[in-house]
């Protein structure tokens, strides 16, 4: 049992350290989320992945537009079927459908909110993996319309994937790494969804002898009764009943944590403390001589007959000065027997007991209402 018990509190670490960890990962995941889709929405508008600006015909191509050095730039969005150059209009529209599950990956997020983490990770991921796929679709179709004439002007002796003149330009560049973005971005959010573990509850406690002493208690308590719990294996509960009772009684079990050992402290040694406990014997011979003198035998002497002087069995009360003090003044010095003090010591376990519990309680009452 107590290698189980061990264990479960090793696992609540583990769990409550993987779950911060993979939270502060989320949230790298979701800006560069973010960060994607801007990439492929900026990818999609400008007219810059291909151009030759130092011919004798310089100008630039998009996805859907071109631009000449002494022309407006031609070409509309709302036009993207009529475009001649077909590998270009499959570009258009495979980088489109990226930037539009892109755009519903970022929307998707805010599911975070109101579902289950493991249920939006799962959806995040799909979308961002299609929109990987699209976009690795649009970056290898464009290189196919090199070979159309309008390319050709530009670009002089242009082909299929062959530039001619022409250069790839940066936003050619920025699409070729969204691709490798988005695939990165989805493993991820797979892996953030299929392996994500759920924060156990904070047992509010930190040793882990705890377990044991209260899975006991109870056993003990249940075997006194004569109950038998059905749900619980022999009458010892689960960890799951630990969990539940301790989040109950959250404001009486609290959480303590141990303080550390300063180096002073920790060298002070065996010679030191056993010097210090003969010290106060010897010490302690003195005082109570030296009150038997002083307090108890003034009074003792005004009082006719003999006198009884009742002690613990502390060893420093038998001593040769003590015993000699009572005999010469007329008194009894009589020891409790070990471990009696509630037979026979009745006021001070009957009252004085009870006193000092109510008179504390008196004065917390009295700090709390002024504080």
């Amino acid at each position: 049992m107590g290698s189980k018990i061990e264990y479960v509190d090793s696992t609540q670490i583990y769990a409550t350290s993987y779950v911060r960890n993979s939270k502060a990962i989320g949230v790298l995941w979701a800006i560069f989320t973010i960060c994607y889709a801007i990439i492929g929405v900026v990818s999609f508008v400008t007219p810059e992945w291909i151009g030759n600006i130092s011919g004798d015909s310089p100008g630039k191509f998009g996805l859907w537009s071109t631009c000449y050095a002494d022309e407006q730039c031609k070409g509309k969005l709302e036009e993207i079927l009529s475009i001649a150059n077909i590998p270009f209009m499959a570009a258009t529209i495979c980088v489109g459908l990226a930037v539009l599950t892109a755009l519903l990956t970022i929307f998707a997020m805010l599911f975070f909110c109101f579902c289950q983490t493991t249920t939006v990770f799962h959806i995040c991921a799909w979308l961002q993996l299609i929109s990987a796929v699209c976009m690795i679709g649009g970056c290898a179709s464009f290189p196919a319309g090199w070979s159309e004439v309008d390319v050709q002007k530009i670009c002089g002796d242009s082909d299929r994937y062959v530039l001619g003149k022409c250069g790839i330009r940066w936003a050619y560049l920025l699409a070729a790494i969204g691709c490798l973005d988005a695939v990165i971005l989805s493993i991820l959010a797979f892996i953030l969804a299929t392996r994500h573990i759920r924060l156990q509850p904070d047992p509010h406690y930190a040793p882990a002898s705890l377990f044991k002493d209260l899975h006991l208690l109870a056993k003990n308590y249940l075997d006194e009764k004569c109950r038998n719990v059905g749900r619980f294996n022999d009458n010892m509960p689960g960890i799951e009943w630990l969990y539940s009772l301790l989040n109950c009684h959250k404001e009486k079990v609290s959480k303590k944590v141990a303080a550390n050992t300063k180096r002073a402290r920790a060298n002070v040694s065996r010679e030191t403390v056993n010097k210090y406990f003969d010290h106060l014997k010897e010490t302690l011979k003195d005082v109570l001589v030296d009150w038997f003198c002083s307090n108890f035998l003034p009074h003792a002497k005004k009082l006719p007959g003999r006198k009884i002087l009742l002690s613990n069995n502390l060893s420093s009360h038998f001593t040769d000065t003590m015993i000699q003090l009572c005999q010469e003044n007329n008194n009894s010095f009589v020891c409790l027997p070990k471990h009696s003090t509630l037979l026979t010591q009745f006021l001070d376990v009957g009252f004085f007991r009870p006193f000092k519990m109510a008179r504390k309680s008196v004065l917390n009452e009295w700090k709390v209402a002024h504080p």
